[in-house]
């Protein structure tokens, strides 16, 4: 662990970080179901071993209240260059990365 600590930022569909930085977490890409209201509308990078709350008012209204989240996968409707088919409906992987350079705070959720 460098005392260089820098800010961070996430790569998304990578789930490795520049050579410029370092690895922090790598995990799954999250976000709200385009037909569903109530969940945030930004995607989230989770990582692939969260920490669940465990509590009444969690497994009471966990089923009806709230909003949800979904891993997101890749679609592709058809073959477009210069992608290929092979990837689509998988997973899409994110990895959190610390640059190098001013100090900066990070919050991991989970």
């Amino acid at each position: 662990q460098s005392n260089d600590i820098g800010p961070t930022f996430i790569r998304w569909g990578r789930s490795s970080c520049p050579n410029t930085s370092h690895l922090l977490y790598h995990g799954l890409v999250a976000a709200d179901h385009r037909n569903h209201k109530g969940s945030g509308s930004n995607p989230l990078c989770l990582p692939n071993d969260p920490v669940y709350a465990r509590s009444s008012v969690h497994q009471r209204y966990s089923l009806t209240w709230g909003g949800k989240l979904f891993g997101a996968q890749y679609a592709m409707q058809r073959r477009s260059e210069p992608y290929s088919n092979s990837f689509s409906g998988g997973d899409v992987p994110c990895a959190v990365c610390e640059a190098k350079g001013k100090k900066t705070a990070f919050m991991l959720p989970a």
